[in-house]
């Protein structure tokens, strides 16, 4: 991770500045990243590919004949668990490299695999809450669920570059982005577009080839299965969809690190500010 060139994390940026230099800093580095982490990322997603096809199967069968709703249900439930162990070992793993990269920490596969899952334990049962309590406050409120997702977003930089528990992260994050919600809000808004983008190109593409089947390959009698493993192409399409997640998310976990860094900057200048402010009131006294 030794490199004269390597990216300054701890720098003021605006929203543009903060998605440009995370990409520059992907770019660099995705090699390295996906080496170090790979084989810890790699069962989750796995699960992860199994679980929507499992889902996909009972969600179709509950839509189309209104039966077997607790089957449908417990695969709902097990399909966002297994969502959310996907997203927190990608935390874990990208936050505890950025850590070793900022820091110049030399890298031990033993140490660094030890850091991974000390953080994913951690990040494990705070996401659980994020996710619950956004989830309540979502459905009796819609506002507030936004309010608190903007707040809880950088939670999981907290915990790992400050030491905190969980919940010490969850109570700190609020007066951590005092002043920064917006600013946050208007990055995510930023990246969720180029989500979508990518997301957007997948549909497509797997609504023309379902068309054209439908069309010309079975003379009207095809039916998209809602199990993949049934149709190549689209296994092959759900496959690629997945890969573009897992980049894309990594990608998004290392724009949160940005931001965390970019405020601690802006709170280190006003502060600044604020003393030579106090200076020269002294002064005038």
């Amino acid at each position: 991770m030794e490199d004269n060139t390597k990216l300054v994390f701890q720098k003021e940026r605006n929203s543009n500045e903060i998605l440009s230099s995370a990409f520059a800093f992907y770019k660099s580095n995705y090699k390295d990243i996906l080496s170090k982490n790979i084989i810890k990322i790699l069962p989750f997603f796995l699960l992860l590919v199994v679980i929507y096809q499992i889902s996909g199967r009972y969600t179709a069968n509950f839509m189309i004949t209104g039966q077997d709703f607790f089957a449908f249900f417990f695969a709902y439930l097990l399909q966002q668990f297994i969502i959310l162990l996907f997203i927190t070992i990608t935390q874990a793993c990208v936050l505890t490299y950025i850590k070793y990269y900022i820091y110049g920490i030399v890298y031990d596969k033993s140490s660094y695999t030890k850091n991974v899952f000390k953080a994913f334990s951690s990040l494990l049962i705070l996401n659980f809450v994020v996710v619950l309590a956004t989830v309540i406050a979502s459905f009796f409120f819609l506002i507030p669920g936004i309010y608190l997702h903007i707040v809880f977003l950088l939670t999981p930089v907290i915990l790992v570059y400050e030491d905190k528990s969980p919940f010490e992260s969850i109570n700190y994050s609020f007066k951590f982005i005092k002043g920064n919600w917006w600013n946050i809000f208007y990055t995510l808004f930023l990246m969720t577009l180029i989500t979508l983008l990518f997301s957007l190109s997948i549909t497509l593409i797997e609504y023309f080839y379902s068309t054209f089947k439908k069309l010309f390959i079975e003379s009207g009698s095809y039916m998209v299965s809602p199990n993949r493993f049934n149709d190549p192409f689209l296994f092959f399409l759900h496959i690629v969809s997945l890969i573009i997640v897992l980049f894309l998310y990594i990608y998004l976990v290392i724009v949160y690190a940005m931001m965390y860094f970019n405020i601690i900057e802006k709170r280190s200048h006003s502060n600044i500010f604020s003393e030579i402010d106090k200076i020269g009131e002294n002064f005038e006294e």
